[in-house]
């Protein structure tokens, strides 16, 4: 018995597909260990937001004077007339 083999476009273009889809699947696995393994996986999301909306608290009470500078330039910006293209 012999068995012949030949490498068609097609069967090119399953294995590229699969080696790619293998590359992003390891990729993944590994993003999700280093994730796992950094503890941010274990974090309580509620304790994140409370300390992130802490620490916008924090920095919106001292820095009054750039919240408004920022807001004046927003403003600005907005109401800049377009440029005619």
């Amino acid at each position: 018995m012999e068995y012949r083999f030949s490498l068609t476009p097609r069967l090119i273009a399953l294995t590229l597909f699969c080696g790619v889809s293998l590359l992003v699947l390891l990729f993944t696995l590994g993003f999700q260990v280093g994730r796992q393994m950094s503890g941010v996986a274990r974090e309580n999301p509620a304790r994140l937001v409370a300390d992130a909306r802490s620490g916008m608290a924090t920095v919106s009470g001292k820095g009054t004077e750039i919240a408004a500078a920022a807001k004046g330039s927003a403003e600005g910006m907005m109401s800049a007339p377009k440029a005619a293209p």
